[in-house]
């Protein structure tokens, strides 16, 4: 297997004795999953076979959240996303309230890296009232479902500024 080295070794060894053999191995031009790989060492006209497995993990998410509470007065907070593995990591979100906007909504993230999450709320046109809300961060191998809250405590039109302040209300 191109991704095992074996250091080359020749000799003799006394009865009894033993050698220290060097293997290395190569993971990144291996993809996700176990790798089984054989080695042979010969001596004395005999062949002894050991099999070598080695299991590459992908990118492993992490978040800083899984809920958000916008209260009544906040419309902008920010999340962390994590790749604890040693990957690359790509991810999306699915995010469809009409009220809660994300940016970016997909991406990847390097191994050992962060990615900021923009998570913004939008109060326009809503009423009066406690607003709940979910969306997912998706990996190939995992899914996070984040909860979202907010409130409404004063009348907003569309412009989402609240009516007492707004000096174009009438």
């Amino acid at each position: 297997e191109t991704w095992i080295d074996v250091d080359d070794v020749e000799g003799n060894l006394a009865p009894g004795s033993n050698q220290t053999v060097n293997i290395t191995v190569d993971r990144t031009s291996l993809t996700k999953g176990v790798h089984t790989g054989i080695v042979d060492f010969e001596a004395n006209g005999e062949t002894s076979t050991y099999t070598l497995s080695l299991e590459v993990e992908g990118g492993i998410l992490s978040i800083s959240t899984t809920a958000i509470n916008f209260g009544s007065a906040e419309s902008t907070i920010t999340m962390t996303l994590m790749n604890e593995g040693n990957r690359t990591l790509s991810w999306t979100s699915d995010e469809s309230t009409s009220w809660l906007n994300l940016a970016p909504k997909d991406g990847s993230i390097d191994p050992e890296s962060q990615s900021i999450i923009v998570v913004e709320a939008d109060r326009a046109g809503l009423g009066l009232g406690s607003y709940n809300a979910s969306f997912s961060l998706t990996t190939e191998d995992q899914t996070f479902d984040v909860l979202v809250d907010m409130s409404v405590s004063q009348d907003t039109d569309m412009d989402g500024v609240p009516d007492e302040v707004d000096a174009d209300d009438d």
